[in-house]
Parts: structure tokens; sequence; C-alpha cells
């Protein structure tokens, strides 16, 4: 891989993006920005079965990215009901329910399946997050950074900063088995992460435009 070390700006990025959607099927040319390099690293075969899914009805898209990374064999109808934006079913009874604690898993009565309820963000993971944004796309204005940071697409991320956050923080962190844990564990992720850069050429694209950042 060359490195050019040059930094791409984030007018020049986003046209670039908009460039790759317009390249996309009709169906898939309204998808988020945040969204197009994860649709285009897809197969041929995951982005016909996507383009098929939202002409029969609009999917969630990270739910839609998570069922075709998970299957090995793909359906057009699978992938509708895993990311359809809203289930249907019969609405609950009028009685009074109980709201699910905040990190519990519940049963949902409706439709007999365990959902997970995510705390709220903490304002110090999301600026967390946003600073690393910015770090990798210098031209990303903050207000930019701050609402992608806490968007949808970037909740895993802000689940591996909270957890980070808590690790280090932790009076347990004091034992040089922890840190040395956290370490090997930092180390091996970060090899799992440049294997997957490896396999995408829009993921290798953006390696080299913020690889200053990462140094």
């Amino acid at each position: 891989m060359i490195i050019d070390g040059m930094t791409e700006s984030w007018q020049s990025r986003k046209a670039r993006l908009i460039k790759v959607r317009d390249g996309f099927p009709v169906s898939l040319r309204n998808i988020p920005l945040r969204h197009i390099e994860s649709v285009a690293g897809l197969s041929s075969d995951a982005l016909r079965t996507l383009e098929r899914a939202f002409l029969i009805e609009p999917v969630n898209i990270p739910r839609a990215l998570q069922y075709l990374r998970e299957h090995l064999v793909i359906s057009v109808e699978d992938l509708v009901e895993f990311a359809r934006t809203e289930k249907s079913g019969p609405k609950p009874s009028a009685g009074k329910a109980e709201k699910p604690a905040i990190g519990m898993s519940v049963e949902d009565s409706t439709s007999q399946k365990l959902t997970y309820v995510d705390p709220a963000p903490n304002p110090k993971d999301i600026e967390t997050l946003a600073r690393i944004l910015m770090s990798c796309y210098p031209s990303m204005p903050e207000i930019t950074a701050r609402a992608t940071a806490a968007s949808e697409v970037m909740s895993g991320a802000i689940r591996v900063v909270a957890a980070t956050r808590s690790a280090i923080e932790a009076d347990q962190a004091r034992s040089d088995f922890v840190i040395m844990a956290l370490l090997r564990l930092f180390s091996e992720s970060r090899n799992q992460v440049m294997e997957i850069i490896r396999t995408n050429p829009a993921f290798q694209k953006a390696l080299e435009v913020s690889r200053g950042a990462l140094e």
C-alpha cells in the first residue's frame, strides 16, 4: 500500500462518497453518507440482496449490514424481516406495563424475542469518539463529528470507548495482571481490525488519508 501523506478534506470525502453512491442501484441511492463505504464493500450477491430488499420496503441499514456480515446463506425475505425498520404485529395491551431497566435484557411479549436496551452514552465517551474522528479527518466540522459519534452507526465504537474507559479507571487497573491483559487485548484487536482493512479497498483508502492521525 502506497501512502501519499495527503489528507482528504471532509468536503472532498463527501463528494467522493456521493460519487460512489451514485453508482449504486437506484433503490440504494438515498442511503446516508455514513453507510456508503460499508455498502460499497459488500459482495455483489450481498449488494443485490440489499437492493431487492429495498424494493420491498425500507430497511434499517446497520441491521441489514449486520445480517449480511453474519449469514453465509442470505435471502431477501430474511433480510427484510431481520432489518425491518418497524416490526409489525399486535399492539401491546392498554394495561400497565413495566419499562425495561436500562442495560437489561427483557422479553418482548409480542415477538417473544430477547431485546437489549442500551444505556444512554456517556457524554465523555461521545467527546472522546468525536475527537478521534476529527483527528482522522481534520477538516470534519466539530458539530459533524459529535453528531456522527452519537449516531447509531457508531454505537459499537461508543461501547468500546466506554468499556476501555471503565477498565482503565477501575481500581483493578492498578494490577499488573489487568494492565498486561488489556495491552494484549488491544494488540490483538488492532491486528483483527487491520485484517478487515486489508480486505476492503474503501477501508484501505480511509487508512491512507488518516495515517498521520494513527501514528
